[in-house]
């Protein structure tokens, strides 16, 4: 029963489930990116560490601290368990665009 309502939440949010996802692995990855070569002077291992950086998932605090302050605990932890899996295309992904 609670997987089934787990699963009932996320397609009653889907809009706002997937806007997070994706700017969350895909946008923020692309904007690290870019926006260190507008910055100029950044070494590339420094480059690859901040791209790296942005484009790992949510962390496993992230759904404990909306709980603990009243957000959507629930609706966090799903959020944080999507990101994770998706994180397993996108970030082989990143690295085949890094070289």
């Amino acid at each position: 029963e609670t997987w089934v309502c787990s699963v009932t939440m996320l397609l009653g949010r889907l809009e706002i489930f997937s806007l997070v996802v994706l700017m969350k692995l895909l946008v923020q990855p692309v904007l690290a990116l870019f926006l260190p070569y507008a910055v100029g002077g950044l070494p590339h291992l420094t480059r690859q560490i901040i791209l790296i950086e942005s484009s790992m998932p949510s962390g496993a605090i992230a759904a404990v601290l909306a709980d603990r302050y009243g957000c959507d605990g629930p609706l966090a932890a799903a959020l944080v368990v999507a990101t994770y899996l998706i994180s397993i295309l996108t970030i082989p992904l990143l690295f085949l665009f890094m070289g």
